[in-house]
């Protein structure tokens, strides 16, 4: 008795195992809160929480602080608003992993964030319920500094 992958002709078995390693590969850097139903944050990403940097802006550098607080705290507010998973409002914030522990594809934040916004897909410009003032693009500048910033590790600063 044969099985049915020995039976079957041509690359068909070689087209389903295709199919699930891509299916696992995405599931790495799959950022789930993108079209997830009912939207809203997500669980607590389980990064340090420091009370003293709860306040938006604390902890963040003169460079970046201006783009964190009027562009990315649009969405990722405490509490997050408009499906964003998390807050982003210090330095601690994006030194968090998410997805938190226990997946096994959690990252810290900020390298997630650098890839989002080098690749431009942050911030979210096209967003189905548009925000009012619209969310506009990163000037150059700005965003050479926020990708240097989370580059280095998203390291805690002090604007005056």
């Amino acid at each position: 008795m044969s099985s049915r992958l020995t039976r079957t002709p041509g690359l068909r078995p070689l087209r389903w195992a295709a199919v699930i390693a891509l299916a696992a590969a995405s599931c790495a850097d799959h950022e789930p809160e993108l079209g997830r139903a009912g939207g809203g944050p997500l669980p607590d990403s389980g990064g340090a929480h420091d009370a003293a940097a709860d306040a938006s802006g604390a902890g963040l550098p003169c460079e970046v602080e201006p783009v964190v607080t009027g562009v990315c705290q649009r969405c990722h507010s405490s509490p997050p608003a408009h499906g964003a998973p998390f807050p982003l409002r210090s330095s601690a914030d994006f030194g968090a992993t998410y997805p938190p522990p226990p997946s096994a594809f959690g990252r810290p934040i900020h390298e997630r964030a650098h890839e989002a916004v080098e690749t431009g897909f942050m911030p979210l410009i096209n967003v189905a319920a548009p925000l009012d003032p619209p969310v506009e693009p990163l000037e150059p500048a700005e965003k050479q500094a926020l990708l240097e910033w989370l580059a280095a590790g998203a390291p805690a600063g002090a604007c005056p």
